[in-house]
């Protein structure tokens, strides 16, 4: 019902014409969310589930689904002239409150996933150690990064979005979207 309202008229023929264009040429497309903070219900919405009568949209290797916070500006960004550097960050707490992930299994998928472009030395991923808040500010404060992976568990409490990371007693520690905008957009988010 979310794809059918949101994909229709102008918008829908738009989409189609895009999708057909990325699967003739074997490329991609983003899909990238930013709703204000005046409009919470529809930013409550399950967009990552959105559905086309064929398949969920973020199934699809070619299609990417992201969410941006209100107050982020988007950047020209010139070619880059370096390595890509990834940060994949699991949080697998061992909290009865959490399901269990298999974190090991999660690392696998990651690396086979950018196995050729580490062969081809494009792209540079570090995992972190664990996933204490402050273990990630660490890894954040010594290196640029281009690309921030989380993988874990996220809840809504009264309409914010947290993400569940570990504390140092490997339980854990819900880390809400305000925190997580100025981790990782230092300086440039305002009023989140």
């Amino acid at each position: 019902m979310l794809y059918s309202k949101v994909f229709s008229g102008q918008l829908g023929e738009y989409f189609n014409k895009s999708i057909k264009e990325v699967q003739d040429n074997g490329s991609g497309l983003r899909i990238s969310l930013r709703f204000g903070e005046d409009v919470p219900e529809i930013s409550a919405l399950p967009w990552e589930y959105l559905y086309d009568d064929e398949d969920f949209l973020i199934r699809r290797r070619n299609i990417l689904i992201s969410r941006l916070p209100a107050g982020v500006k988007k950047k020209k960004l010139e070619p880059l002239d370096s390595v890509l550097r990834m940060l994949v960050i699991i949080s697998g707490p061992d909290d009865p409150r959490i399901s269990p992930l298999n974190t090991e299994k999660e690392q696998e998928i990651i690396l086979e996933a950018v196995d050729k472009l580490q062969r081809d030395q494009k792209i540079k991923v570090d995992f972190t150690e664990d996933a204490t808040f402050e273990n990630v500010e660490g890894y954040l404060n010594e290196q640029d990064y281009h690309i921030i992976h989380f993988t874990g568990h996220g809840i809504s409490i009264d309409g914010k979005g947290h993400l569940v990371f570990e504390n140092e007693d490997q339980k854990a520690r819900l880390i809400d979207n305000k925190t997580l905008s100025d981790l990782f957009f230092p300086n440039e988010v305002s009023g989140l």
